[in-house]
């Protein structure tokens, strides 16, 4: 080696060995006074090639697991509810699962099959639906004259499902048997206002209110309009049509100014009668048949998006606040302004239907529809840890209850928008704009613009860009709240938290929307099955500390209910088979499914129907 690449000139004096040492010194001081730079270099590769693999690294995890597998799983979980409900309930509605028994609480007209037959053919379960059927051609849509068939249940379930049985196999008997079961419930509109009367009687066409005499909820009032408009076109007939729409013009004209509607209105005069508003119970799929009455006519019929365009914009305004331990978003309901802090399980659709109207708002309004995207993912995840909270490594149900009250949070100008004590007991200590997730976003983007250089927003908006993790015995003992007391802690096997995973999972395909619904699935089956089927469970959240109510002490399992509901056939069972589905049979952009979860097909109206019905496209 010559000198030139010495660091230091060796003197007569010197020994090779003193001029080592010498080198040694220099290389760990230099060394010290650069650690942090390359350290920090390293950090930045790092984090460099993490951002590159970044869309690969779920792929790289997941590739080994096999999800027609898991599908398949899903499929004889089905199969055995099924089996045991026509081992003991067949033709009536509903199977009694712990009494081997049956019910016959939707008009005795086999529900249960009814509603299950698009599951089944889907599924390729074909003796089954063979089976099925034969009881459609000899069921009897008809009732003694003193019973009167409920027109929302009825219309989802039984209607939706021979449509959706007909649009998927083609058999010409499903949709002679929908045709004739939506002339007897026609006469249901006969009120002063053309608004739905509860019920009708299909053999006589004699009308009736339900319990609260003279009123109706805004859920019973539009939930028909994608089943009777489908209807109409497969049939030609008109007065399907007219039928349904003279509903959106009275929603029209009593839209409120904060986009939304009440949740009780009066059938005769069709005005409103209360104020209060929800995504929950009383509304849900009056909002949801909106987007989705304008997707399955190929978004021809445009005042629909208008609305739900509107009423969008309000519900976020509006209804969604953050919880102030853990920032879970959820939706809750306003009444007289105030909101109660109650998160429905059924409220949980609303994700998945913000997640598909996304793409639909977004030529509209890019600031809404980026709004719609984060409300989508931060509230999915937040019905997802209502099931994930309840695992307690192991020991718990995993399932998510029926109902949570959702601890207070006071309001505090930060930019997490969270801070201080809960609000106390009283019901208008809350301000309206306490804790509110709309109010919140704003401000973070405003504090977000000037943090960030060139005033550009970083990252995700609270309740979104900082996703809670469950709750269990490990964080409680870290001083951490869980957020919500269970005040109603039922299962009723329920498909709305799974219905928006699927739908997260098909609209971004991020992996991790697969491997929670997997989770839900094993606690399902962990739970709820019993001997003769599936069964409704009492109470899936425990008291942190005594437990929950069991009925085998060696099993710990929960106390399940006697009731094996005909929408887990429908809904819950079909929401995972789709979602663990690696080919996609219903794809999104041309199927819609109806809140029963019954896809029907996207369609073209005719001409003569657009002059007909007044559509401009």
């Amino acid at each position: 080696m010559s000198n030139s690449y010495r660091l230091l000139p060796l003197s007569a004096t010197q020994s090779p060995r003193a001029d080592q040492s010498i080198l040694r010194r220099f290389s760990l001081a230099k060394w010290q006074r650069h650690r942090i730079f390359v350290f920090s270099l390293l950090a930045l590769l790092s984090l460099s090639v993490l951002n590159l693999l970044h869309p690969i690294v779920p792929a790289l995890f997941t590739r080994s697991i096999d999800w027609d597998d898991r599908a398949d799983q899903v499929r004889k979980s089905f199969l055995y509810a099924y089996s045991n409900y026509e081992r003991y309930a067949y033709p009536h509605d509903e199977l009694l699962p712990l009494s081997a028994s049956y019910v016959d609480n939707f008009n005795g007209w086999g529900v249960s099959i009814i509603d299950s037959l698009d599951t089944m053919y889907l599924m390729g379960l074909t003796p089954q639906f063979k089976r099925g059927l034969l009881h459609v051609a000899a069921v009897n849509f008809t009732l003694p004259t003193h019973v009167f068939a409920p027109f929302f249940e009825t219309t989802i379930r039984y209607l939706g499902g021979l449509l959706s049985a007909y649009a998927l196999s083609g058999e010409p008997l499903l949709l002679a048997r929908a045709d004739e079961l939506g002339e007897a419930l026609l006469p249901v509109f006969s009120s002063p206002s053309g608004l739905p009367y509860f019920g009708i009687n299909p053999k006589t066409g004699q009308p009736r209110h339900g319990a609260a005499r003279g009123r109706i909820l805004f859920a019973e009032i539009a939930s028909c309009q994608i089943e009777y408009k489908y209807l109409a076109h497969l049939t030609g007939k008109t007065k399907y049509f007219h039928a349904v729409d003279k509903i959106i013009g009275i929603m029209e004209k009593g839209q409120r100014e904060d986009g939304m509607w009440s949740t009780f209105w009066n059938t005769s005069s069709g005005e409103q009668l209360n104020d209060h508003v929800s995504v929950g119970a009383w509304a849900d799929s009056s909002y949801e048949y909106l987007l989705k009455g304008y997707l399955l006519s190929n978004r021809t019929e445009t005042r629909l998006m208008s609305l739900f365009k509107s009423s969008t914009k309000g519900i976020l305004q509006n209804l969604l606040y953050l919880s102030p331990t853990r920032s879970l978003l959820y939706p809750t309901d306003l009444n007289r302004g105030y909101p109660s802090g109650r998160f429905e399980h059924l409220s949980c659709f609303y994700p998945g239907l913000l997640a598909i109207g996304v793409p639909e708002i977004y030529p509209l309004d890019p600031a809404l529809a980026e709004k719609m995207s984060w409300a989508a993912e931060g509230m999915a995840w937040s019905c997802y840890i209502m099931y994930g909270d309840q695992v307690q490594g192991g020991r718990g149900s995993g399932l998510g209850p029926d109902e949570a009250r959702m601890d207070r949070v006071a309001y505090n100008k930060t930019l997490h928008g969270l801070g201080g004590e809960g609000g106390g007991e009283r019901q208008d200590v809350w301000e309206k704009k306490n804790g509110r997730w709309w109010d919140i976003v704003e401000e973070w983007k405003r504090e977000s613009k000037t943090a960030g250089r060139w005033g550009k927003m970083r990252g995700k908006p609270p309740g979104v860009g900082n996703l809670a993790s469950v709750w269990n015995t490990e964080t409680k003992k870290d001083g951490v709240k869980r957020d919500y007391v269970a005040n109603i802690d039922s299962y009723l096997l329920r498909p709305e938290t799974i219905e928006s995973i699927y739908i997260m999972w098909r609209t971004t395909r991020d992996p991790i929307w697969r491997e929670k619904g997997w989770e839900i699935f094993q606690s399902l089956e962990r739970t709820t099955r019993q001997k003769n089927g599936y069964a409704s469970v009492l109470s899936v959240a425990p008291d942190p500390d005594r437990g929950f109510p069991i009925s085998n002490e060696k099993t710990s399992k929960p106390m399940p209910v006697d009731s094996m509901p005909s929408y887990a056939l429908a809904e819950t069972w079909k929401y995972l088979f789709l979602l663990f589905k690696e080919d996609d049979p219903v794809p999104m952009d041309r199927w819609v499914f109806n809140t029963e979860a019954h896809p029907l097909p996207v369609f073209d109206w005719k001409d003569w129907e657009k002059a007909e019905y007044g559509i401009r496209s």
